[in-house]
């Protein structure tokens, strides 16, 4: 049946890795007008070797080499390349930064190309159970992405420090080799009567290095926010210090201006007849008004900026 065979699968899993790729960056917010952002998805067409590779390019299990393990690297670092070239295309991030989420979208691609090995030992070699098991990884797949978005602030994401990519980079790298280590001893595995331990210890540790780089990532931004509220708290300290200085600084001026105003009516209650001097202090009386409190709200702190 077309729906089991290994090309069918093979092809179900490239559209849903196009598919988890757009979704995984869809947070981010394009700064530019970009409007050919749909182009960016050709860069990811080449992923179509990782998935039908030419028999000369798949690393033979029967060999247990760096040959091998030079290959699974090549085709690591080929499938980054492209999924950065997407990243930049689509986003318009600096290239520190796509670097980065490429780097994570590639970690989850290698787990899940575990998993899915994994899988294949421990299942029966039959038509049904490969494609069960590739359907299974992508439901698995799903989950991950999943984790990596609630853990994971991509939009947020715009500084990368050096321990960051260290840490993802050497996670990435030990992903690597027990992913060539199954590959390379699947023949091995599937006689042993070990298997299902050798296997299971691959898979935790596949997965350990997975969430040991989220969790870190997720501190990183946690860490980060905690310093962003506590610049924040400092500001509204600073606001609300200001506020009270010039808060009393109101007081005093209009107390200043109310003694001036008593003074000037004492005075001009003593002129007696001196139509002058009354004619001038009725006209300097009505200039000290506009010193007064010009808005009342009944909040203090709001009444001092807005005055």
């Amino acid at each position: 049946m077309m729906l089991l065979s290994r090309d069918f699968t093979n092809l179900c899993c490239m559209l849903f890795e196009l598919g988890a790729a757009w979704w995984f960056l869809r947070p981010i917010e394009c700064e530019e007008d970009r409007r050919w952002r749909p182009a960016a998805f050709l860069v990811l067409l080449p992923l179509y070797l990782l998935y039908f590779t030419p028999q000369g390019m798949i690393a033979g299990s029967e060999v247990y080499s760096l040959a091998n393990l030079w290959t699974q690297a090549l085709r690591l670092l080929f499938h980054w390349a492209c999924v950065y070239a997407f990243t930049r295309l689509w986003t318009g991030l600096p290239p520190k930064t796509a670097a980065y989420l490429s780097g994570i979208f590639n970690l989850l691609y290698i787990t899940t190309q575990n998993l899915r090995y994994v899988v294949m030992i421990l299942l029966p070699n039959t038509a049904e159970l490969r494609a069960a098991s590739a359907y299974s990884v992508i439901a698995a797949d799903i989950l991950l992405l999943w984790v990596i978005r609630k853990t994971v602030r991509v939009e947020e994401l715009r500084h990368v420090s050096l321990p960051q990519f260290v840490l993802l980079i050497l996670c990435t790298t030990v992903d690597l080799f027990l992913k060539w280590s199954v590959i390379t001893m699947q023949e091995l595995l599937s006689t042993s009567s070990r298997r299902t331990e050798l296997l299971a210890f691959s898979l935790i540790a596949c997965l350990s290095m997975f969430a040991i780089c989220l969790l870190v990532q997720m501190n990183q931004q946690t860490q980060e926010e905690r310093a962003s509220l506590a610049l924040e708290h400092l500001r509204l300290q600073h606001e609300d210090q200001n506020a009270r200085r010039s808060m009393q600084a109101n007081r005093d001026i209009s107390r200043m201006y109310h003694d001036m105003k008593n003074h000037l009516l004492a005075i001009d209650s003593m002129a007696g007849d001196r139509d002058e001097l009354h004619a001038y202090l009725q006209q300097l009386l009505p200039s000290m008004e506009a010193y007064e409190e010009q808005v009342v709200t009944g909040h203090e702190t709001v009444d001092a900026l807005l005055s």
